[in-house]
């Protein structure tokens, strides 16, 4: 169930002309953020590109992101 949510949340935010998506991982979940829905680790430079923009983070957690397939969103 899990998996269709996050399909559709993307479909839906790449509509919407979203680009990535990133969020703060905490450790325990980090590997099923990483390997089950495809999110990667943020390296410094990719921290620093986002870095003007308002982003939560929280004490012990990792920033993953994952970019938003275009080529999945149909055209209007």
């Amino acid at each position: 169930m899990c998996h269709l949510l996050m399909n559709n949340l993307e479909k839906l935010l790449g509509e919407l002309g979203v680009e990535r998506l990133v969020l703060p991982a905490v450790p325990e979940l980090l590997q099923t953020w990483t390997e089950s829905f495809g999110f990667q680790v943020m390296s410094q430079p990719d921290k620093l590109e986002i870095a003007e923009h308002t982003i939560l983070c929280f004490q012990g957690t990792t920033m993953c992101h994952k970019f938003i397939n275009k080529a999945a969103v149909p055209q209007r």
